[in-house]
């Protein structure tokens, strides 16, 4: 594991493969960079860092009060993600083929979810600006409550969705 100073107290954490999460790793991070990691399974509560990313890695669950701006769990063993974890720009969890749980009132302005197989609902309260959903075979619904923040919706090969909320088909279709 290395440790580089960043600006001001923060600094970048990257892991390698075999390396185990510290316990002083709380933070604040600037950048905590754990690609294929095969030895940490959990992110500690409380977890403050800009930049999370995990991807291909064997990350299970996320610790409760996580906050960050950008998390990036690409084809890693992710199962959920709780209420009380804070992600404010971008969620990235492409191919999480496990996922099937995402914190309610998701407020990232980016949610890239192609691909995860195993998410059958989204949480009530989710809204971003855009929002990828290719792929998510499983997907029954999008919830009635859903907010696209003038962005984008991609739902290609989610067969199972039926319709748009109520809402949004209203406002899809011109007057």
């Amino acid at each position: 594991m290395r440790a580089t100073p960043a600006k001001g107290r923060t600094a970048r954490r990257v892991l390698r493969p075999q390396d185990t999460l510290p316990a002083d790793a709380v933070g604040p991070l600037d950048q905590l960079d754990m690609p294929r990691n095969e030895a940490v399974h959990a992110l500690p509560d409380g977890l403050v860092c800009h930049h999370i990313q995990a991807p291909a890695s064997r990350l299970e669950t996320l610790g409760h009060g996580i906050v960050c701006r950008e998390l990036v769990l690409d084809g890693s063993a992710i199962a959920r993600i709780d209420d009380g974890n804070a992600i404010t720009y971008r969620l990235s969890a492409r191919a999480c083929h496990r996922l099937k749980t995402l914190p309610a009132n998701l407020r990232a302005g980016i949610v890239d979810l192609r691909d995860c197989l195993a998410l059958e609902t989204l949480p009530p309260g989710l809204s971003p600006a855009f929002l990828d959903l290719e792929g998510c075979s499983a997907l029954k619904a999008l919830p009635d409550d859903l907010s696209l923040r003038g962005g984008r919706l991609n739902i290609r090969d989610c067969a199972l969705i039926g319709a748009l909320p109520a809402d949004r088909a209203r406002r899809s279709v011109p007057a």
